[in-house]
């Protein structure tokens, strides 16, 4: 199963052996935000997993951390959708003074998204 249809499914993790690169980087992400917990050896498989069935408050906790990245993702697409709508018609404007308020208001929409879910 993937860390995204993890997400999707409400999903705590065990994370072992990440591939490097982005999903390196994904699986930072994932256990800095608390949804998902690393194995850093296969030998720690089994400790790790009985640590998080043993614990029903950190799964309860992981379980309702995965949902709120789900709302998260969820605005930044919406936001995203608006943008690329906005921008091919965009296209068809020359006034740099309208092309900028849209790209000021893009700016802030980020920035008012960003502070909700931090």
């Amino acid at each position: 199963m993937t860390t995204s249809e993890a997400i999707a499914m409400e999903l705590p993790m065990l994370l072992i052996r990440a591939l490097p690169g982005q999903e390196e980087d994904n699986a930072r992400y994932l256990i800095e935000e608390g949804i998902a917990i690393e194995a850093s050896h296969p030998s720690e498989l089994a400790e790790k997993l009985v640590e998080m069935l043993e614990n029903q408050e950190m799964l309860k906790q992981m379980k309702i951390r995965a949902e709120n990245l789900q709302t998260k993702r969820a605005a930044f697409s919406v936001l995203d959708i608006i943008q690329s709508r906005l921008l091919k018609n965009l296209i068809f404007i020359e006034d740099q003074d309208t092309i900028q308020k849209f790209k000021k208001l893009r700016y802030i929409a980020y920035t008012i998204l960003f502070s909700l879910f931090q």
